[in-house]
């Protein structure tokens, strides 16, 4: 998915464990929140997404029961880091984070800079 591609730039860039965000607002660690506080802990990120990309992310991760399940959605984009599992594979090679991983973000960083 696009989005998350473009979400997963900005992580690596800006550094960012967005899991953390997500913490605060799950008391009871179930993996979910509101449709409203999933919106909410995307704004604090800093990570602008317009409306056809946040309905994306809601059309992928909205439960039956109107929560959005964010664990699924950190685990997709924390796989630019690391490997799910990986404990159990002690000789799996992880790909580095590389030029490209990063490129959407810095183009938009860019784009932004000169305007």
């Amino acid at each position: 998915m696009e989005v998350e591609k473009k979400i997963q730039a900005e992580v690596v860039m800006k550094k960012l464990r967005i899991k953390e965000f997500f913490k605060d607002f799950d008391n009871l660690r179930k993996g979910t929140v509101s449709e409203t506080q999933f919106r909410r802990i995307l704004d604090m990120t800093t990570i602008a997404l317009n409306d056809q990309e946040f309905n994306s992310l809601l059309n992928k991760y909205k439960q039956p029961n109107g929560l959005v399940n964010y664990k699924d959605f950190v685990d997709n984009i924390d796989r630019v880091f690391t490997t799910p599992g990986i404990e159990k594979d002690p000789l799996y090679k992880v790909s580095g984070v590389d030029y490209n991983t990063t490129l959407a973000a810095r183009r938009k960083f860019l784009v932004k800079r000169l305007e």
